[in-house]
C-alpha cells in the first residue's frame, strides 16, 4: 500500500501536461547560454514540447525534445536542438566547422554519461522509491542549519525528500504546492545532486539562491563549504565540480565549460587507505560536525531517556541511602548493571546434575 501511495505521490507531481521551458532543465539552460556568450547573442528561452512520435527539432519556435525515457536524453535533445537551429534563434552560427561540431558533440554526450554512470547513489531499480526527509543529507542539512539560515535569519524547515525517476523533472525540484524536494534518480553523479539538492532546498526556505550564493561564496563561509565537500567527497575533482555547480546551477556563474572539460582529464581514484594519510583526526571531526543534526532527530532520545532515567534514579536513591553526596564511579556501574544477589547465584554444575541420570 505504501508504495503504491507513492507512485501515486510522485505522478501527480511529476505531471506530463505541465508547460516546461529550457530554464526547467538547468543542465541544458547553462550549456546553451555557455554556447550564447561564445557568440555574444542573447539566450533565448524556449518553450519545451514532448512528442509522442518521437521527433526532435524546432517547431512554431518551440522546442520539441521527441519522448525520450531519460532524463540525460531529454537534455541532450533540448541542448542540441537549440544549437542546431541557433541560427535562425539567435542570427548567427555556433559552430565554426563540422570538425568544431564534432569536438563539441563529443564534449556534451562525455559530460552527460558523466552524471548518469559516475556514480550509485540511488537504487537501480527506478521503481525503488526514496522517501525521507531534507535531514538525511548531512551535508546539505549542515550547511542549512550553521549557515544558510542563521545568516539569513530562518527558521530550518525538514523538508519531504523523494525520488523520481522522470525524463521531464529536473535533477531536483521544489514543489511549492506539495511542499515536497523531489530527487531524480536518472542523475547519479553526486556533485552534481548535492549541488542542485542544496539550490532547491534554499528555495524550499524562500530564498534566493542567486543571492544567497553570490554573497556565500564570496566570504569565509565558501571555506567551510569545501571542507565539508571534502570531507563527503574525499576527492579533490569532485569538490571543485560540486563548487563549480553550486555556482552554475545557481546562475553566480556560467562558466560551465570548464566542468564538461574535466571529462578528458584521467585522475586515479584513491582508496580510503590510501586517501586517508595524516588526516585520521577527520574522523572525529566529522561527528563533530554531524552532531548538530543527528540532534534534531529526538525518536532516539525519546526512546533511551525512560531508561537513563531509570538509571539515574537508582542511583540518586543509593546516594540519598548512604547519606553521602556522591557515590562512587564503581558504585554507579553496580547499580547500572544490577546488585548481584548470592543467593540467585546457580553453580553450572547443581543446573546440569538434575537433568543427569548418574
Amino acid at each position: 500500500m505504501r508504495i503504491k501511495r507513492l507512485a501515486k505521490e510522485k505522478e501527480e507531481i511529476v505531471s506530463e501536461e505541465k508547460m516546461f521551458k529550457i530554464s526547467d532543465f538547468r543542465v541544458a539552460k547553462d550549456i546553451i547560454i555557455s554556447a550564447c556568450k561564445s557568440t555574444d547573442s542573447a539566450f533565448v528561452d524556449l518553450e519545451v514540447v514532448f512528442d509522442e512520435s518521437n521527433y526532435t527539432g524546432l517547431r512554431d519556435g518551440k522546442i520539441v525534445a521527441g519522448n525520450p525515457d531519460h532524463l540525460t536524453s531529454t537534455i541532450f535533445n533540448i541542448v542540441w536542438t537549440y544549437l542546431a537551429n541557433f541560427k535562425e534563434i539567435s542570427g548567427c552560427e555556433v559552430f565554426t566547422d563540422d570538425k568544431h561540431k564534432n569536438i563539441i558533440f563529443d564534449i556534451i554526450v562525455s559530460y552527460l554519461r558523466k552524471l548518469y554512470y559516475q556514480d550509485e547513489l540511488f537504487p537501480s531499480d527506478e521503481n525503488d522509491y526514496l522517501n525521507c526527509r531534507l535531514y538525511v543529507f548531512s551535508m546539505t542539512w549542515i550547511i542549512l542549519k550553521d549557515i544558510v539560515c542563521p545568516v539569513y535569519g530562518v527558521n530550518i524547515e525538514n523538508h519531504k525528500v523523494i525520488t523520481v525517476g522522470s525524463s521531464r523533472c529536473d535533477i531536483s525540484y521544489f514543489d511549492k504546492e506539495k511542499n515536497v524536494i523531489l530527487l531524480n534518480n536518472h542523475i547519479s553523479y553526486a556533485p552534481s545532486v548535492y549541488s542542485s539538492l542544496l539550490i532547491e532546498s534554499i528555495k524550499a526556505h524562500n530564498l534566493d539562491p542567486n543571492k544567497v550564493f553570490s554573497e556565500l561564496l564570496k566570504s569565509e563561509s565558501r571555506y567551510f563549504i569545501e571542507g565539508l565537500a571534502k570531507l563527503e567527497f574525499n576527492d579533490d575533482l569532485k569538490v571543485k565540480d560540486y563548487m563549480n555547480m553550486l555556482a552554475v546551477y545557481s546562475s553566480v556563474d556560467t562558466d560551465i565549460e570548464s566542468m564538461m572539460n574535466n571529462d578528458k582529464i584521467k585522475t586515479a581514484q584513491n582508496n580510503f587507505s590510501a586517501s586517508l594519510g595524516s588526516s585520521w583526526w577527520f574522523l572525529g571531526l566529522i561527528e563533530q560536525m554531524l552532531e548538530p543534526a543527528r540532534g534534531s532527530d529526538w525518536s532516539t532520545y525519546q526512546l533511551l531517556d525512560p531508561l537513563r532515567k531509570e538509571v539515574w534514579d537508582k542511583i540518586e536513591e543509593a546516594r540519598k541511602k548512604a547519606g553521602r553526596d556522591g557515590i562512587s564511579y564503581e558504585s554507579m556501574l553496580r547499580i547500572k548493571d544490577g546488585e548481584v544477589d548470592n543467593s540467585k547465584v546457580q553453580v553450572i554444575e547443581r543446573t546440569l546434575g538434575s537433568d543427569r541420570v548418574w
